[in-house]
């Protein structure tokens, strides 16, 4: 295994734990502390927006400060050989990915003060902690993110974008999962608060895997004898091998200021073939935080955290089954990422409905015990139609964890090949604005859900299902968005 492989399984490894905490966590925030948990988990995203905005920015001065002895030549010196050693040494700095790794390790830290938080419960002392603590985490999660997309970038080659693109959703998405079941079993034995306590902990065991085992490339080994390697084990020929050798020498260039980050990112937004994968990005948060939140709310209602985990465990097993099928499809049978799509974003419109179902009986519920007497069978018909209920819930959250893993790890990949085979921006940039416009969207949908309730109303069901149906439309747009070919 190469250097590149071993840093993006040890990638994968750093955050499964860290989002078994989170998610297990997080499906537990909406339930356990009400309107003050929506409340958070909107801040958090917001900032998370805000923090992804500036990231890249951060990354180069963190890059600068740990190159100190690669310092660029006297800003008086502005000759072309001179500005030509400025980018070698920005690329320089770039394909070392310290800053990536250090911004990692930095960003998985802030995951516990929120966590912590949490297991305060809803004591009026601790409501200023969990605000502000979640709006610390969306700065670490700003950084986590566009610091994993560059690396993850970095790190892949032609041949095998589409695995681990598939492999690290799929290893992100097994925390959810594995998370969701422990906790399933906790809160059988344990108060929520302690669990809460737990997981802060089990969050800070993720900076030390990252630490650990996600290092920055050492001395001064080139991209190509990288590839070189990759290319004897995938056995792809010479030509595909230089090809992969110029990849990340052939990118956009890194930027080195706030006002030239968003310059670039502005430039992208631009592009026919960006503003095509606009709509998945939206819908992509819209869906995130559709089942983190209206989903959990809804089952929450009829059925205690016990299910919610339970539910939301079943999601992730669905959502990394289907994350590394639709890696290996993209990478070895060359599927056309659209067709993927179209059945991600189907799935996703079909886990909706049921939800929306389940919403309406719930309603139905609710008004026939406000017009009933109680009785026996009663009381047995509410039984049994709580049973079917929850089979109906079930199947929505594979519905939704199968269109999830799908939509994701085509837009992941398919940002790395505008962003490294098109040039169309840096690798920073592409990350940067997946997660400006996935989170700022995810954010919003929060807000909704905060003032039209999933389990009273359906607006948050009309902007779903309308980023949907954009998102399908763009399927027939720029073949560039999402195919190899011009």
């Amino acid at each position: 295994m190469n250097q590149d492989n071993r840093r993006l399984t040890g990638l994968c490894l750093s955050f499964f734990v860290l989002f078994f905490a989170f998610f297990a966590a997080s499906n537990q925030v909406a339930p356990t502390l009400g309107d003050l948990g929506k409340t958070s988990l909107a801040i958090l995203y917001s900032a998370f927006a805000v923090s992804a905005l500036i990231t890249p920015s951060f990354l180069q001065c963190l890059a600068n400060r740990s190159n100190n002895d690669n310092n660029k030549c006297d800003n008086n010196n502005d000759n072309n050989d001179n500005k030509d050693n400025n980018n070698n040494d920005n690329h320089q700095q770039s394909n070392s990915l310290r800053a990536e790794t250090t911004a990692l390790i930095l960003g998985s830290a802030l995951y516990a003060p929120y966590l912590f938080a949490c297991s305060l419960g809803t004591k009026d002392s601790a409501r200023w902690i969990q605000l502000l603590s979640s709006g610390l985490l969306g700065i670490g999660a700003g950084f986590l993110w566009v610091a994993q997309g560059s690396l993850l970038t970095a790190s892949c080659t032609t041949q095998n974008r589409g695995r681990w693109s598939g492999i690290f959703w799929a290893s992100f998405m097994s925390g959810n999962a594995v998370g969701n079941f422990a906790t399933a079993g906790a809160l059988t034995k344990f108060p929520i608060s302690s669990v809460f306590l737990g997981l802060s902990g089990v969050s800070l065991l993720s900076t030390l895997t990252l630490w650990i085992f996600v290092r920055p490339r050492t001395g001064n080994m080139e991209v190509s004898n990288m590839y070189a390697r990759t290319t004897l084990l995938t056995g792809v020929g010479e030509e595909n091998a230089n090809a992969n050798a110029n990849e990340n020498t052939m990118e956009a260039d890194i930027s080195s200021g706030l006002y030239e980050d968003i310059v670039k990112l502005w430039q992208a937004l631009n592009t026919t073939s960006v503003q095509t994968l606009l709509p998945l990005i939206l819908f992509i948060g819209c869906e995130n935080s559709f089942w983190g939140g209206a989903f959990t709310d809804v089952v929450s209602t009829k059925h205690d955290s016990n299910d919610v985990a339970m539910v939301s465990g079943v999601l992730a097993s669905a959502d990394i089954i289907s994350s590394i099928l639709t890696g290996m499809l993209l990478d070895i049978y060359r599927i056309d990422a659209r067709l993927l799509l179209s059945v991600g974003l189907l799935s996703l419109i079909a886990g909706s409905i049921l939800v929306w179902m389940e919403k309406n009986k719930l309603e139905m519920d609710v008004a026939m015990l406000n017009t009933s007497t109680p009785s026996s069978s009663s009381s047995s018909s509410s039984s049994t139609a709580s049973s079917s209920s929850m089979w109906m819930i079930y199947v929505a959250g594979i519905g939704m964890g199968v269109g999830d893993g799908i939509c994701n790890t085509v837009a992941i990949m398919r940002l790395q090949v505008l962003s490294v085979r098109y040039r169309l921006m840096s690798r920073r940039t592409a990350f940067q604005l997946f997660q400006c416009v996935n989170v700022a969207m995810t954010s919003i949908t929060f807000v909704i859900l905060s003032q039209y309730p999933a389990t009273k109303s359906n607006v948050v069901w009309y902007v779903f299902e309308c980023l949907a149906i954009l998102s399908g439309l763009c399927l027939i747009g720029n073949r560039q968005a999402y195919t190899e070919e011009d």
